[in-house]
């Protein structure tokens, strides 16, 4: 009996020190307990990217009070419009972003028309506070197949343009915040509150007539 006991024992020390004092590792935890290591750009909630690169960072609120949180690079090629297709020699430009996992999202931040002409007239042409309202710069998103933008009626806020360029290379960025609604005719429209910031190194001007 005091053999079989001893030996219980003997076996249940040996069993916590190859365990160690941490316990067994969990699923989705790092060796170091760091946790998930998945890339940030895939799951939407990454920090700032660098100055290097094209990025944003979105947080949108909805009436119902679900909220999403976004941060993903830019592919100049897929989500930069930045150039005189269609007005030339006016320059335009936006970026539009759509997220597939976990959330269907598509966020567009519009600055819109930042050299102007004639026939098109410039909408933001320096560093500075630009309200929603009529006319861009302006921002949208698309949430669960429903549309707001900050150019609706009972729309408010601001985006923030902090450094101003028109050209290849160099730095087009800023925040901002408030209120966007639903793009629609009902009377009763949905709404959302949106907080964000945009990092876009303009690329190479798409040109057209």
């Amino acid at each position: 009996m005091r053999f079989a006991l001893s030996l219980l024992l003997l076996v249940s020390l040996c069993l916590a020190l190859a365990c160690g004092d941490d316990g067994p590792v969990t699923p989705g935890d790092d060796a170091d307990g760091g946790g998930d290591a998945m890339g940030d750009v895939q799951d939407g909630t990454a920090p700032p990217f660098g100055d290097d690169v094209s990025w944003y960072q979105m947080t949108i609120v909805t009436a119902a009070g679900d909220t999403f949180e976004l941060a993903h690079e830019l592919d100049p090629a897929q989500h930069i419009s930045f150039g005189s297709t269609h007005i030339a020699p006016a320059v335009s430009l936006a970026v539009t972003h759509t997220q597939i996992m976990p959330s269907y999202l598509v966020v567009t931040v519009n600055p819109g028309i930042i050299v102007g002409s004639t026939d098109h007239p410039v909408q933001c042409d320096q560093a500075g506070e630009y309200p929603f309202g009529a006319s861009p710069p302006e921002v949208q998103a698309n949430v669960q197949g429903i549309q707001y933008g900050s150019r609706e009626e009972g729309a408010s806020g601001a985006v923030v343009v902090t450094e101003w360029t028109a050209v290849t290379g160099q730095v087009f960025a800023g925040t901002f915040e408030g209120r966007i609604v639903q793009e629609t005719d009902k009377i009763n429209k949905l709404w959302l509150d949106v907080q964000g910031t945009f990092h876009v190194l303009l690329p190479m001007p798409a040109q057209g007539g």
